[in-house]
């Protein structure tokens, strides 16, 4: 199933005008796809740190709390910023019309963004829970 997805992707490069045009357009909903698991980290952080905070950790913000706000608060936003900004279609491309490339990155955006949150909700009890990698070893007497 990746293979059909990545091969209608690079279909793009054959119905652009411009190679450049369609290597822009993937690259910038690969790296809003990307923003948006940072930005999901980021607001994880901060109630993690309230409801696990005496779990022993190899690295703890410095800070305290407070510390912990700072840093994925400014990572966050700094993530947001970023977000926005890959609506915007760079001037020195031959884009055609901006509202065409707005409607590919947030359609593949939300497409790809809501394609695991379906199934998600969709999931059968019949299915098999995933384990982490090792834990069948780790369970074996």
């Amino acid at each position: 199933m990746p293979g059909v997805i990545v091969t209608v992707l690079t279909l793009a490069c054959f119905v652009m005008a411009e190679v450049s045009v369609a290597f822009f357009l993937l690259s910038a909903l690969t790296i809003t796809l990307h923003l948006i698991m940072y930005m999901l980290r980021y607001a994880a952080a901060i109630p993690l740190r309230y409801s696990q905070s005496d779990l022993k950790r190899s690295y703890r913000v410095p800070g305290g709390t407070g510390g912990m706000w700072c840093i994925a608060g400014v990572g966050f936003l700094g993530g947001a910023f970023s977000f926005l900004v890959g609506f915007f279609p760079l001037t020195q491309l031959p884009m055609g019309s901006p509202a065409l490339y707005l409607g590919l990155v947030l359609g593949g955006t939300v497409v790809f963004t809501g394609l695991p949150l379906l199934i998600g909700m969709l999931q059968q009890k019949s299915w098999p829970a995933l384990s982490p990698p090792g834990a069948a070893a780790t369970n074996a007497v």
